[in-house]
This record gives C-alpha cells, structure tokens and sequence, in this order.
C-alpha cells in the first residue's frame, strides 16, 4: 500500500482491485499478489526521477466503464505531474453506478478536480514556489466530457455536437458538483471562481 500511494503509480490500480478482496481473498488473488510482488523484485530499481522542468503542475483524468462482468461500478484514475514526475496519482472504484462512459469520465474527472484544487491551495501555501501559479492542463481523452463540462456550459463553440438533454444535465449537476458548481458560480460572474478559473481553462484530448 505504501509503494502503490508514494512512489510507485505504476502498481495503484493493481493494489487498488487486491484491496477490494482483503476480507475474502480466494486463491486467484493470491496468484494475483505474488504477481506483483514478482513484478517488483524485478523492477526495484524503478523509481520517479523529478527533473525540474516543466514547471507546470498537469492533470490527467481517466475511467474504466465496468470491463468485468462481474463489476457493477468503473473505475476512476487521475495523476499529476510537476517536475518531471509523478506528485499524485489514484486508482479507486467509483462510489456510483455510471450509465455510459460518459458518465464515467465526468465522475473521474469530478474527483480529478478535487485534487487539482487541493493542489493549486498547496502550492499556493509553499513559499519556494514561484507566484502566480500557472494554469493547471487538465486533460482528458474522452471529447464529449470536454464538450459538456466545458464547452455547452460555458457556450463556446467547439465544432462537437452531443444529444445531451436537460435531464442529463440534471443528473449532472447532482452527482459532479465540483465540475457543475464551478461553471455556474463562473457564469454568474462570481469574482472567486474567475479568480480559480486558470485551473480549469485547459481541458484538452489526450489524442491532440
């Protein structure tokens, strides 16, 4: 657990699914688990090398809509980097049961946003970082997230037409309220949202 949450992203969603089984674990998990620990013996040498450079605190938000038929509930992941590396990554299972994975992306991303503030107020606390703090990427690899979070709430135009009704913006708004509460305080012209509103500027594809 402490490998998977301080220095070793590349086992999070690994030791997040073992977790899931700790009360119960069948002998599947077992072979599971030696696997990974086989897994780290051989790469003990892996580590997060931080180079300084970019600067530039960057998001990435992702889900896994229900692969297993066993599974009722997707999966969410984000990671930061800032320097070169990795300074904060989750895997966990999502808390709501996701219609499409649209909805998976957006609760995924809800939790990304979360993070991303908590960092932004960290960073704004450490005096040896460099003020004003800049915007922070957010990216995401699914366009019609990026369409409904951003551009039809904000009303820009961005070439990509969805059949969001407002019923799903309803649903929306109840189940993602960092993403929805954001926009519409921003809308209103609330000054603090425009104050945050570099956190949230850039929602680009991963495939651009």
């Amino acid at each position: 657990m402490y490998l998977a949450s301080a220095t070793r992203p590349d086992i999070s969603f690994a030791v997040s699914k073992l977790s899931r089984f700790v009360s119960r674990p069948g002998d599947v998990h077992w072979h599971a688990l030696e696997r990974v620990l086989r897994y780290l013996k051989g790469t003990a040498s892996y580590g997060i090398h931080y180079t300084g450079y970019p600067r530039v605190l960057e998001g990435y938000s992702d889900a896994n809509w229900i692969s297993d038929a066993d599974e009722t509930k997707a999966t969410s992941g984000y990671l930061f980097t800032l320097g070169g590396g990795a300074v904060s990554w989750k895997s966990c299972k999502q808390t709501i049961i996701t219609r499409s994975t649209m909805e998976a992306e957006l609760t995924a991303l809800d939790t990304t946003t979360v993070e991303a503030e908590w960092l932004h107020e960290l960073l704004m606390d450490l005096p040896v970082v460099e003020k004003p703090i800049p915007a922070i990427p957010m990216n995401c690899d699914n366009q019609t997230v990026i369409v409904k979070v951003f551009g039809e709430r904000s009303g820009a135009t961005t070439g990509i037409t969805t059949s969001s009704s407002d019923d799903e913006f309803l649903h929306t708004d109840n189940f993602f309220p960092d993403l929805s509460d954001f926009f519409d305080n921003l809308n209103m012209g609330d000054n603090d949202a425009a104050a945050k509103c570099d956190l949230f500027i850039y929602f680009t594809s991963l495939h651009d």
